[in-house]
């Protein structure tokens, strides 16, 4: 018979490790959940919420790029447009650019052709003469004779001064020269019986001397009433005001009834010859020894005229002058260049782009510009060989004349290099060749 007390004991004994355990991982959770704090459980959900947001963005990549790509590869054209002149570029990996892929470009050939040194500047049109019309004679205006507008030739009547008391001062002066006309030949009629009284000694040598005197006082008298009517017969002259040159007229700037100052600062009325036409630009004072070597010798030197864009050709000229010295503060030189303005396409003070042709070179090896690439290690293009592979070629290039850029080294006549999808492109690459 066992001792109830002991069997109690036992009981107890075994199951007091059970016991402890639970209480043991009770205590633990209540530990980790007492040392777990609210800053902590804030930057669990937002790593959850960064985390959730990876996933929806790529998912949304994965699909939406995935799609676009299949319209690319479907369509059979690059995602990007090929490169142009003077774009960072370099071999790149693209759709079309892995190997045993075969990527369908355009080529051009090198080939030779006449270019010229293009020099440009932002000039400015100017009349080649302007006048300011101006009354030589104070008076009232009484007559306008033209439209504000109209193109006049030199010599036409422009306006007209009251005449009247010019024509009275004029009338006056032909008197006073009549007058003096009838006492000089009294006197000298008097002077030619005194000589021969005299030579009767009938009377002074003195009264002889007194009369030619007086008829050199006349004849004095005579030269300065002469001057008198030639100043008058002017001053009536310049009551007509006509066109001292031929052009275009501009507003003008009195009315019939208003008095007229002579050589007012205002003027009556502006005259600007538009045909010819100058246009004033400034280059660089590096492209200055080209430009003067041919002006100096006399070599015309062409010029284009282009608007304000550059996209509307004007008209065809040559440089008429040149400055002798060079704008310290600037850095260029002012050139002055003369067009026909046959069309009247030229205005005065019209903003415009001039061309000058400083240096025409033939037989230039070129490409078209669009084929040009730049890298770290300078201008490159891919060259196609006959086999249809292409090849990184590194060149050196020179001046750029109307889409195309001459190339001094690198390449040869003949040569084929790449001008559409060079963007797909790396060395090694396998091309087609389309139209």
């Amino acid at each position: 018979m066992s001792n109830p007390s002991e069997s109690s004991k036992t009981t107890k004994s075994e199951l007091a490790p059970e016991s402890v355990d639970k209480r043991a991982r009770t205590e633990r959770y209540d530990l980790s959940s007492k040392t777990t704090s609210p800053g902590q459980r804030f930057l669990k959900l937002i790593v959850m919420l960064l985390l959730l947001a990876v996933v929806v963005f790529a998912i949304y990549y994965f699909f939406m790029g995935g799609k676009e790509a299949l319209k690319t590869s479907s369509a059979g054209e690059p995602a990007a447009a090929g490169a142009g002149a003077g774009r960072m570029a370099g071999p790149r990996r693209g759709p079309g650019g892995m190997m045993g892929m075969v990527t369908k470009v355009s080529v051009v050939t090198a080939e030779e052709r006449s270019m010229n040194f293009i020099v440009r500047g932002l000039g400015t049109a100017v009349p080649s003469e302007t006048v300011l019309v101006n009354s030589q004679v104070s008076g009232l205006l009484t007559k306008i004779f033209f439209e504000e507008g109209a193109f006049v030739e030199e010599g036409e009547s422009l306006f007209e001064i009251d005449q009247r008391p010019f024509k009275a001062r004029l009338q006056q002066a032909r008197a006073q020269y009549e007058q003096n006309e009838a006492q000089l030949l009294n006197a000298e009629a008097d002077a030619r019986r005194y000589r021969t009284l005299f030579k009767q000694n009938s009377i002074a040598r003195q009264q002889v001397d007194t009369q030619e005197a007086l008829v050199n006082q006349l004849k004095a008298n005579r030269a300065s009433l002469q001057a008198q009517i030639d100043e008058a017969e002017i001053e009536l002259e310049y009551t007509t005001i006509t066109a001292p040159i031929s052009g275009r007229l501009g507003l003008r700037q009195v009315d019939i009834g208003n008095l007229v100052q002579a050589n007012s600062a205002d003027g009556l009325v502006t005259i600007t010859q538009n045909q010819p036409m100058d246009v004033e630009f400034a280059v660089s004072e590096q492209f200055v020894p080209q430009i003067a070597s041919k002006f100096y010798q006399n070599i015309p030197i062409q010029v284009q005229l282009f608007d304000r864009n550059s996209s509307q050709f004007i008209e065809e000229g040559f440089v008429l002058s040149m400055d002798n010295q060079i704008d310290s503060t600037t850095g260029t030189v002012k050139i002055k260049a003369r067009f026909n303005n046959s069309e009247h396409n030229l205005f005065p003070n019209q903003f415009v782009n001039a061309w000058l042709f400083a240096e025409r070179y033939d037989h230039s090896l070129s490409v078209l510009t669009d084929a040009i690439q730049h890298g770290r290690e300078g201008a490159f293009v891919f060259l196609v060989d006959e086999d249809n592979t292409v090849n990184q070629r590194e060149v050196i290039t020179g001046i750029v004349d109307t889409g195309y850029t001459q190339v001094t080294d690198g390449l040869v006549e003949g040569d084929r290099v790449v001008v559409e999808g060079i963007d797909r492109l790396r060395a090694g690459s396998k091309v087609e060749i389309v139209d």
